[in-house]
């Protein structure tokens, strides 16, 4: 969270494809009604309120994820019905 925190969709897909060893193949399409061009949460108030602060950046936190997803597949095919 917060400014320190942010990542853009291209940076986010560059770090996936370094994590994860494969190319991440998207397209662009055109703008949709309530697109958000840009969001930031304002962390300010946990800080304040909780005494919290990101304790992980941008890299790590997309390798930790990764990490995760990769070991816990299994929730996410559970409710999966094959077609």
């Amino acid at each position: 969270g917060g400014p320190e925190h942010t990542l853009s969709l291209l940076e986010f897909l560059e770090q996936l494809t370094t994590v994860s060893g494969k190319k991440v193949e998207y397209t662009w399409g055109g703008t949709r009604p309530g697109d958000q061009p840009l969001y930031i949460s304002d962390i300010r108030k946990a800080g304040r309120d909780l005494g919290w602060k990101p304790k992980v950046g941008t890299k790590d936190g997309v390798e930790k994820l990764w990490r995760w997803i990769n070991e816990n597949k299994n929730l996410f095919t559970k409710f999966h019905s094959p077609t």
